[in-house]
């Protein structure tokens, strides 16, 4: 059975620990829905947290775009294989324009190639997805189409532009605007663990089509899987991981100064969401959501990567500049260790007004190519990865993007 004063006493206690101002954890498990709420909206107006505060999800939004595109799906209006030139004619991607050769499917999977953390904002207009569609037709691509993963914000605004009914007024909305209470994303959670079916039976989307939401499609980089601990792969919208030989499938998000993130155990039907208004808020995710599936599934949540012992040799590899569109990481080597400044640039540079920042990467293994880093001693650490393109093209894995080194 599920305690709520159990979980409020423990949201409240670790996200004192974790430095986090207001929180809002939701659970659905055994037929049942506890909400807990910790802290305040804003520490300026001291406005305490409800159950029902309203916090940004962020790129969980994806998720919701993702079933919008499938219900059309259902409805034959698309199909995974629809390239962008046949559903949005007149629109050019990238200088070479390769709107005929990337698909739905490779939006939805983040495996367009688009370098795609575009954040221009086009006004509050109906057409302000139009007008930033038609900007992306200066956007780079780090890869060929369906060469591999790279976390796209800007594939996620091309598939809102099929959908007649406009309700976010932002350009980039479909890939991060959506605001919500913890009822709603669990709501939104148990119509997927229902295979597209409401709490009153209406079939809002295939069952077929939910199952294929949650099928892997594409592997995201990265290292520290075990046997019961596969890497993380990417379906349609939602992103797939194994705790403990299980299948949990969900999706983080960002906004300024707000985390959201939400995790789904299909086998088990249980459901769990964290709102918080803080940036760095994964420390307090990572402990309550072990607990919270550690007690009601029995599974147990993957630990992160860390340091090992002693730096590999031939650092000198992987110095160089590393650029996408909205960050720089300039890579060097200074007293045997690897270094990385790390800069955000463009529009999204300007919109959060961040500083340069100076990282030590530490190696998790003897190949050389795995590392972690991060800000503060009390944050988790960061994966950063190195690695090759097909066309030999060396880059650099973080944060889910593949940077390129460039000349």
């Amino acid at each position: 059975m599920l305690d709520a004063a159990k979980w409020r006493a423990r949201l409240t206690e670790l996200a004192r620990q974790a430095g986090v101002p207001g929180a809002v954890l939701g659970i659905w498990a055994d037929g049942r829905e506890v909400l807990a709420a910790f802290g305040v909206l804003s520490s300026a107006t001291a406005v305490r947290v409800t159950r029902d505060s309203l916090f940004q999800v962020g790129s969980i939004t994806k998720v919701w775009t993702a079933t919008m595109i499938m219900q059309l799906v259902d409805e034959g209006l698309l199909s995974l294989g629809t390239t962008v030139s046949q559903v949005l004619s007149g629109a050019r991607l990238g200088a070479g324009d390769i709107s005929d050769q990337v698909t739905v499917q490779h939006l939805l999977t983040h495996t367009s190639g688009i370098d795609g953390d575009i954040f221009t904002d086009t006004g509050r207009g109906d057409d302000c997805v139009q007008r930033y569609v038609s900007g992306l037709d200066r956007a780079a691509s780090a890869f060929p189409p369906g060469g591999a993963y790279s976390y796209c914000n800007s594939g996620y605004v091309l598939l809102g532009g099929p959908v007649d009914v406009w309700g976010l007024p932002r350009s980039v909305g479909p890939a991060g605007l959506i605001t919500a209470a913890a009822h709603d994303l669990l709501a939104f959670a148990r119509f997927h663990l229902d295979g597209g079916s409401t709490p009153t039976g209406k079939q809002l989307l295939s069952e077929a089509s939910a199952a294929a939401m949650q099928d892997p499609r594409a592997e995201i980089p990265g290292f520290g899987a075990t046997a019961d601990t596969t890497g993380s792969a990417t379906g349609l919208g939602w992103r797939v991981e194994r705790w403990d030989g299980q299948t949990i499938v969900g999706h983080d998000g960002d906004t300024i100064g707000q985390s959201a993130y939400l995790r789904i155990n299909p086998q088990a039907r249980v459901a769990v969401c964290l709102l918080t208004n803080s940036a760095r808020s994964e420390s307090l995710y990572r402990e309550v959501f072990a607990e919270v599936f550690g007690a009601l599934t029995g599974i147990t949540m993957p630990a992160g990567p860390c340091p090992a012992e002693g730096p590999p040799e031939n650092l000198e590899r992987h110095a160089g500049r590393y650029e996408r569109t909205s960050r720089r990481c300039e890579v060097s080597v200074h007293d045997k260790r690897l270094r990385m400044l790390l800069t955000m640039t463009g529009h999204l540079g300007e919109l959060v007004g961040s500083q340069p920042e100076e990282l030590i990467l530490y190696p998790v293994d003897a190949s050389g190519a795995n590392f972690v880093c991060r800000s503060d001693d009390d944050d988790p650490w960061t994966p950063v990865a190195f690695g090759q393109l097909a066309g030999g093209v060396p880059y650099l894995f973080l944060g889910g993007r593949v940077t390129p080194r460039v000349a």
